[in-house]
């Protein structure tokens, strides 16, 4: 049976649960709130299926993909770019899907935005829930046992997550599937939904008013320029840049992820993807035509099903004339194939969230600067980009 004595060796991706022929598996959240299997040891017979399915537990290939082909791409509409994380590549693949009568599975927030999960969509319209990041771990839920019962009925799956959640995924189905694409994000690595709930129920306290969605990757100020915009009763918008906003600070100091983040054994093609799509930083280093900060897409196609898909969408694309280099992606985007160093206080991080106000714990491990301070309300003016002139750019901003 399942047993994680090491939670660096645990991905959370309810593969074990899924695969329980008496589901005697339930994912618990921990005092971080990231989730393990939790084993009812007396309905277990012990048959071996969650250890066969863990893409920890790997008795399956775990060398990276063969050449894989890198292409650089945004979308021919401004409004799905201006929706979308980086270049809308992942929109064009969904809609490709369900114009075959398929279904795209990925990840939407939940209702009262305080979660993340992934569901089945099978309309183009629905496709908007599931577009654009989401900087936290998503509950996978059933969504491995479905995506096996579309593709017995013949129906065209899309699959979208993380390199760790695609990897589980295909250990789960432990089978080759014609009509399964699987795409992997690029993955800087995942944070606490505990955190993240703890950070909305803060915001609602300070604007009096319950959050009605939110957008991690607004492009307000530009791509390059992100920032996490909240939608509140009576329409009413609040937006903080990426730099500024104290839960994204912590997500990309490194505070707040799983432990299994540190060490992903998914990335650099490992997941079996057949797709990876991610933010093409540093394009002004390579198509400088192509720097317009609406957004650009990274694509590398890992499989022959992946270009075959390719293939047939590429006319929603503005895209490259010539295939790019792996070396080039990793260098534009290193979250690629490396995992992030561990930080050291990170522990600490999580006991003091477990005991301080949220309030308490930005200001100390993200206390506001006048640097910060004085950043925003440069972009907000629209000034922000003579500095960027003198400074000679930059990846982001």
């Amino acid at each position: 049976m399942i047993n994680v004595k090491d939670k660096f060796k645990c991905v959370g991706c309810n593969a074990c649960a899924q695969s329980c022929p008496l589901d005697c598996i339930i994912l618990q959240a921990d005092e971080e709130g990231f989730c393990y299997p939790n084993v009812d040891i007396e309905k277990c017979i012990n048959c071996g299926n969650c250890e066969d399915v863990c893409p920890c537990i790997d008795k399956l290939n775990t060398s990276a993909n063969g050449e894989m082909e890198v292409w650089c791409v945004k979308h021919l509409s401004d409004d799905i770019r201006f929706e979308s994380s980086s270049g809308g590549a992942f929109s064009a693949l969904a809609e490709y899907t369900i114009h075959q009568n398929g279904v795209v599975i990925g990840v939407a927030m939940s209702d009262d935005c305080k979660s993340a999960k992934h569901i089945a969509v099978h309309t183009t319209e629905d496709i908007k829930k599931l577009r654009g990041s989401k900087y936290l771990q998503s509950d996978i839920g059933k969504t491995y046992i479905l995506t096996k019962d579309f593709l017995e009925q013949g129906k065209m799956v899309l699959f979208s997550g993380t390199p760790c959640q695609i990897k589980g995924l295909k250990k789960y189905l432990n089978n080759e599937y014609d009509k399964l694409v699987c795409v992997e994000l690029i993955c800087h690595g995942v944070s606490s939904q505990k955190l993240w709930e703890k950070y909305v129920r803060y915001l609602e306290e300070q604007l009096h008013a319950d959050i009605d969605s939110v957008n991690f990757r607004s492009k307000k100020y530009g791509w390059k320029n992100f920032g996490t915009k909240y939608l509140i009763k009576r329409k009413r918008q609040y937006f903080k840049f990426n730099f500024e906003d104290p839960y994204f600070r912590m997500f990309n100091s490194d505070y707040s992820l799983r432990p299994s983040c540190y060490k992903c054994n998914a990335k650099n093609g490992r997941s079996g993807a057949d797709i990876t799509i991610g933010d093409f930083w540093k394009i002004e280093t390579v198509y400088p035509e192509y720097n317009d900060n609406k957004g650009i897409s990274m694509v590398l196609l890992n499989s022959n099903k992946g270009r075959n898909l390719f293939d047939k969408v590429k006319s929603s694309f503005f895209y490259t004339n010539e295939k790019l280099n792996y070396e080039l992606a990793k260098n534009c985007n290193p979250a690629l194939y490396k995992s992030l160093p561990y930080n050291s206080l990170r522990n600490n991080f999580y006991l003091d969230m477990n005991k301080l106000s949220f309030e308490a714990l930005s200001e100390k491990y993200t206390p506001k600067t006048v640097k910060i301070i004085l950043r925003a309300l440069l972009l907000k003016m629209g000034l922000w980009k003579y500095i960027e002139k003198i400074r000679g750019g930059g990846a982001n901003g």
